[in-house]
Order: C-alpha cells, then sequence, then structure tokens
C-alpha cells in the first residue's frame, strides 16, 4: 500500500485469497474459511493535512475493503466499497510509466487483473 508514492505496507500473503481492509474487520469476516485479512494504515504520517483529511474520507467510502484472490495461474480482485477502485500493472522497476492502463474494478464483480501464464510467456 502506497500513500503519494511511498510504501507504507507491504505484506506477503501465505494464502489464496486476501482482503484488504480500511479499519479493524467485524465479526462476520472472521471465520476458519476465511481470507487472509490486511487492515490499511491510516495515513496519519502524511505531511499536508488537506491531503490526510481528503485521503481518510477517501478510505472511509472503500470500506469494508478490497478482496483479492489467486485462482489458477490468474489474480482477481473485487472492490466492495462505494469509492472506485482503479489498477494498472506497473512498469519495470524504476519506471514512471505504468505498463497497462489504470481499469476501474467494478463493485462486487471479480475482475481479472493478473495472469501469470502470459507474464512467464512473456
Amino acid at each position: 500500500i502506497m500513500y503519494q508514492g511511498r510504501t507504507v505496507l507491504q505484506e506477503v500473503v501465505g494464502r489464496p485469497s486476501c482482503l484488504f481492509l480500511y479499519g479493524a474487520p467485524g465479526p462476520a469476516r472472521l471465520g476458519h474459511s476465511s481470507p487472509s485479512t490486511w487492515c490499511s494504515p491510516a495515513p496519519r504520517k502524511l505531511p499536508d493535512q488537506k491531503q490526510l483529511r481528503y485521503t481518510e474520507e477517501l478510505l472511509r467510502h472503500v470500506a469494508p475493503g478490497l478482496q483479492l484472490e489467486l485462482r489458477g495461474p490468474g489474480l482477481w480482485a473485487r472492490r466492495m466499497g462505494k469509492c472506485k477502485v482503479y489498477w494498472e500493472v506497473g512498469g519495470p522497476l524504476g519506471s514512471a510509466s505504468p505498463s497497462t492502463p489504470a481499469s476501474l474494478l467494478q463493485r462486487n464483480l471479480d475482475t481479472p487483473i493478473f495472469n501469470f501464464g502470459t507474464f512467464f510467456q512473456e
């Protein structure tokens, strides 16, 4: 997770499914078959107070979160909040431009965002 180009959370997930949340998870999301759960860190360290308020407001609308799931050779995403979420495949390390244009994740719809088979062929 990055805020203004700075990495604030980087985790390795040990299950095929994970759920990124803003705020603490509710009891309904906990259980034996539930995905790994990661809470987004609060953006309190942003130096610009106006940017801090704007970021916190956006994150409230991203709640309840974003689910990522590994299915076969692909990575899938599901947006569950009201706020629009976009995804893109990053460019080579050190590149300022992404490899793909930003695409909107539809709400409550599983969307393929990365194919490892294609990646390994390239």
